[in-house]
């Protein structure tokens, strides 16, 4: 191309790269001239003989023989790759242990095209992608997908699906999630301080016969599976439990929590747990205290009179960066078992009054009723995973057989108690109605007496009549007394024995119901459920892949949460646009650019919305670039770019 003299002196020129108007000229390697455009990578994805996107013929002929243990990721120059920002989460991702722990516990797959190391990618790129589940794989490019993972397309559904089977066969899903929350607890052991718990709820629409429970909210008791979440101080995730037969919050804390707690926190340390009246037993505070190092923190069950007003003050703090006030007053009480806690009330502009339980007696009752009115955000945890991460989502409904010896509800007892609940309500009808004969025969009793004595009374004052008129009226009202006498005594004739059958029937019932009382004390609360159920019957949801794919979700929130973070000094709203800002840069677009000389490959991400995205993006791709990391199964740097690096300021 022939040049052109412009009349710039060489010093305009320097002083334009002095003032940043002007940029030295990067040199271009070889990848960047042949980047492949979006249309170019579809018509070669179409052409496909063997599959949309295959292109990888030879290492794929390899794996069906058995030859090849998992293909290498290879990424190639290309132009406008779509969700190419899903791997600016990749270092976190890594650090957070997602490779590293699976290789521990799984160790390997089957020898195929796609090995263990491209599965757990997968499941979590699709997990921050809100693909949210495998079936919706078909409504988006594999060929495109692929890129992200160094392969030619993505797993077709079913052969992800077998992938995770295979994973989920080696028995291993609760060591891989144990060994996550002993990874997160020695990197933030503070925020181990105060652990909340709460229950949540899937529901089960399949054909099997599932413990059920109550669904909040559904508002109806159907068969379902819950699982208990424990969070940590800042209310990301710490591990999960999945109850057998929707076990109570009280027997999962004392069975499940408070050892899985102890093996991740030293015995010598003590932590506080927070929970909801679900959890409420003073005999369980007491024995925590004193055998666990366990506090609690939760609010007071039952009801409570009222303190005066006086007994509140007006507090005010800045606690983890929140500055809260409230009308707080405190207390120490005595529980039901002779068990002193502290009480703090938080009073509210309605009158209403707060009442919070605690064992722990030194520290700030400000900083403890946030601690509590922060357990809300658990339930925000709940509602965000079920919106982006769907974790409402049972991935299989197969069931594995249970245990035979648990016990349950002796449904002989019950039926019992309730034909004794019915013959009492039914003694009770008798005795109201017998009562009511009762008082209404010596009202009518009393009536007629004192309608006699105001006859005769009446009579008796009368004089100086006729006697053919005292003769006339004698005989009527003779023959009106009659009639009356007759039909009073042709219902005190039915009455009596209306009295009589009642006294007799409630006698019978009574009979009963004293045998079906001795009944129901000769039999026990609970049975084992072998005992009324056949053994094929006794099933619940297979948990490993359930856990596996629980968990990888965990980890991805993880991820989210430190991005989220890192982006906290460019949004004023952080809260309320931080978390879409990090699911845009998810779905961000760029160009691939592999540098074989320089070994690394480079990420070049395309503008955003606005110049303050732009700045965050930058910073964000500065602090991975710290990271060092380098791609899963190749030697190459992961650099991070924004375009707007290459402009002039």
């Amino acid at each position: 191309m022939p040049q052109k003299n412009l009349n710039i002196s060489e010093g305009a020129i320097r002083y334009a790269i002095k003032i940043k108007r002007l940029n030295h000229s990067k040199q271009t390697t070889s990848s960047t001239k042949h980047l492949k455009a979006p249309s170019q990578r579809s018509k070669e994805d179409r052409q496909g003989d063997n599959g949309i996107g295959v292109k990888r013929h030879t290492e794929r002929a390899l794996a069906r023989m058995g030859r090849l243990k998992e293909a290498k990721p290879i990424f190639s120059a290309v132009d406008g790759l779509s969700r190419v920002g899903v791997l600016l989460s990749l270092p976190i991702l890594l650090s957070q242990g997602l490779i590293e722990v699976g290789e521990e516990i799984f160790g390997s797959l089957n020898p195929g095209f796609f090995g263990l190391r491209s599965v757990l990618i997968c499941i979590s790129f699709m997990s921050l992608l809100r693909i949210k589940n495998v079936e919706q794989l078909k409504e988006h490019s594999p060929g495109d997908l692929g890129i992200l993972l160094g392969l030619d397309r993505f797993p077709e559904a079913k052969t992800l699906r077998r992938k995770i089977d295979e994973i989920g066969k080696k028995g291993k899903a609760k060591e891989f999630s144990k060994l996550l929350s002993k990874r997160w607890s020695e990197n933030s052991p503070e925020a181990l301080g105060y652990l909340y718990i709460d229950g949540h709820v899937r529901a089960y629409n399949g054909k099997r016969k599932l413990p059920k429970t109550h669904i909040a909210r559904r508002r109806l008791c159907m068969p379902a599976t819950t699982d208990f979440w424990i969070n940590d101080s800042n209310s990301e995730p710490v591990f999960m439990i999945t109850t057998e037969a929707n076990d109570g919050m009280l027997k999962v804390i004392e069975n499940k929590i408070i050892p899985e707690i102890r093996r991740l926190v030293n015995t010598d340390r003590r932590v506080t747990l927070v929970f909801d009246r679900e959890g409420w037993s003073p005999n369980s505070f007491k024995s925590w205290d004193r055998n666990n190092q366990v506090d609690i923190l939760t609010y007071r069950k039952g009801n409570y009179d009222k303190w005066p007003l006086e007994n509140f003050i007006e507090v005010e703090k800045m606690i983890c960066g929140n500055r809260v006030k409230y009308s707080l007053g405190q207390r120490s009480i005595q529980l039901s078992n002779g068990f002193w806690v502290r009480e703090i009330r938080r009073l509210c502009e309605s009158g209403h009054q707060t009442s919070i339980i605690t064992t722990l007696q030194k520290q700030c009752y400000v900083e403890l009723a946030y601690r509590m009115f922060f357990r809300w955000s658990q339930e925000i945890y709940f509602k965000y995973m079920r919106q982006e991460y769907n974790i409402d989502h049972l991935y299989t409904y197969k069931t594995v057989s249970a245990d035979p010896n648990r016990l349950v509800p002796n449904p002989h007892k019950k039926i019992v108690r309730k034909e004794s609940n019915r013959i009492k309500n039914q003694i009770d009808k008798y005795m109201k109605r017998y009562g009511e004969l009762t008082l209404q025969q010596d009202e009518e009793s009393k009536s007629k007496s004192n309608i006699g004595s105001k006859v005769n009374s009446k009579n008796k004052s009368k004089k100086g009549r006729k006697i053919k008129s005292k003769k006339s009226s004698k005989t009527k009202s003779n023959v009106d007394s009659k009639a009356g006498n007759n039909s009073k005594k042709s219902k005190k004739s039915d009455e009596p024995e209306d009295i009589i059958e009642i006294e007799k029937k409630i006698k019978e019932l009574q009979i009963k119901h004293n045998q079906l009382k001795e009944k129901v004390k000769g039999q026990p609360e609970k049975i084992k459920i072998g005992d009324i159920m056949n053994n094929e019957e006794i099933v619940m949801l297979e948990t490993e892949r359930k856990i596996i794919i629980d968990t990888i979700k965990m980890l991805c929130y993880r991820a989210e949460t430190e991005l989220f973070n890192l982006i906290y000094p460019f949004f004023s709203r952080q809260e309320d646009e931080g978390r879409a800002f990090i699911k845009s840069l998810f779905y961000l677009s760029g160009d691939l650019i592999p540098d074989e000389e320089r070994g690394c490959i480079l990420i070049s991400y395309h503008t955003l919305a606005n110049r303050r995205s732009n700045i965050a993006l930058k910073e964000v791709c500065r602090l991975m670039n710290d990271e060092k990391i380098k791609y899963p199964g190749t030697d190459k740097l992961l650099i991070y770019e924004s375009q707007k690096d290459e402009l002039t300021n």
